[in-house]
Order: structure tokens, then sequence, then C-alpha cells
């Protein structure tokens, strides 16, 4: 595997990793106005993880050079969203 087709994959994982984390921000953000949450949760999980599987599939191309890229992108994209989504502390 070339180091473009690396740099690539690095991309996709990270994109993946926004994807996914976004939607897991959006669901905890909607879980409290929806009048089924545990519907929301497992349905929001199953569809996020469900598109992580296929695209890292897809992408790494049963290359495990582009599976650690991809992989190592989708932990880039976590660290980011943990460090800019903290959650706001409140005094008691």
């Amino acid at each position: 595997m070339n180091t473009l087709l690396i740099i690539l994959t690095f991309v996709a994982g990270v994109l993946m990793g926004g994807l996914y984390f976004g939607g897991l921000w959006w669901t905890v953000r909607t879980v409290p106005i929806v009048r089924r949450p545990e519907i929301l949760i497992v349905a929001s999980f199953a569809v996020r993880a469900a598109l992580i599987v296929a695209g890292i599939y897809v992408i790494a191309a049963g290359r495990w050079e582009g599976l650690i890229a991809c992989l190592v992108g989708f932990l880039v994209a976590r660290t980011v969203m943990v460090a800019n989504y903290k959650p706001v502390s409140s005094a008691v």
C-alpha cells in the first residue's frame, strides 16, 4: 500500500469517526426530548455501528495497513470530539 493511499485511508477514518461521534453527540442531546429514548439509543447505535463497520471494511480493502490507518484516524476523531465537547460543569 503506497503512502498516498494510507494517508487517504487515515483521512477517511477521521471523517468516519467524526460522523460516528457526531451521531453519538446528537443522540445524547436528543434523548431527553423524545418519547421513547430506548428506541433512539438502540437504533442510533445500530446505524452508527453498521456504517462504521461497513465503511472500515470497504476503505481498508482487506489490507492491514489500511485497517490500521483507518482505525488510527477514527481514534484521532474521537480524541478531537472529546476535547471539543466536554460537558459543562455546573456549580452546585
